[in-house]
């Protein structure tokens, strides 16, 4: 079980991720249009380059013909990696049990630090003033209130969507949470796409299906 034993359930995550974090790493600022690529794919774009109709997963193409000034950077893991040391270091100061997700997202378990700070949301609270800070000094040009969005639920794919929306799920209602999200949160575009095919278009119908038919059908991308 990825998330706790099959006696506790999934354990309680606190999720913290900085926004447009390979953008950020390389020192653009959020109203500039720009983009990092990947095998000529956008993996994360500016909001500039958002508003003017850049989405994640987007053909180089594609992504330069709804925004013809946007500037083009290389995806760059070493960069992206180094340059959030900072962050992780903070988090470590307030637990020593820190996971990084990927460079831009870290996890922790909450169960001792929301007991020392008074609770989740307090704990939700220190790590944003903390992690704020650090962007004050590595991202000065970034004054958005949501570059570092936190979020808290039961398990870590939970938790990192309740982090995109800046919301803490009270335990248990991890379920109720994930209902009615669209399939298209797990992004996995080749199984989400032949989901929707199917009719299954949230997680709440694709959690209502046996397992062991999910294995059989999709594999183990499928459970997600």
């Amino acid at each position: 079980n990825r998330g706790g034993s099959a006696q506790d359930g999934p354990r309680r995550t606190l999720v913290i991720g900085c926004v447009d974090w390979p953008l950020t790493a390389a020192g653009v600022a959020p109203d500039e249009p720009a983009v990092v690529l990947h095998a000529h794919r956008v993996q994360a774009a500016t909001a500039a380059a958002r508003a003017a109709g850049v989405r994640r997963g987007q053909r180089q193409r594609e992504a330069q013909a709804c925004c013809p000034d946007l500037r083009l950077l290389d995806a760059n893991p070493d960069l992206t990696a180094q340059t959030f040391e900072p962050v992780v270091a903070t988090v470590a100061t307030l637990t020593p049990r820190v996971e990084i997700v990927r460079p831009g997202v870290v996890a922790l378990n909450t169960r001792g630090p929301s007991r020392y700070f008074g609770g989740d949301a307090a704990l939700a609270d220190r790590v944003t003033a903390a992690v704020r800070a650090v962007l004050d000094h590595l991202a000065p040009r970034d004054q958005r209130d949501d570059r570092c969005r936190v979020g808290v639920a039961d398990g870590l794919f939970p938790a990192m969507l309740a982090a995109a929306r800046g919301v803490i799920v009270p335990p248990g209602a991890s379920p109720t949470f994930l209902a009615p999200l669209p399939v298209t949160t797990l992004d996995l575009p080749e199984l989400t796409d032949l989901l929707r095919r199917l009719g299954i278009t949230t997680l709440g119908a694709l959690a209502a299906l046996d397992q062991r038919d999910v294995l059989d059908r999709f594999g183990d991308a499928g459970l997600g």
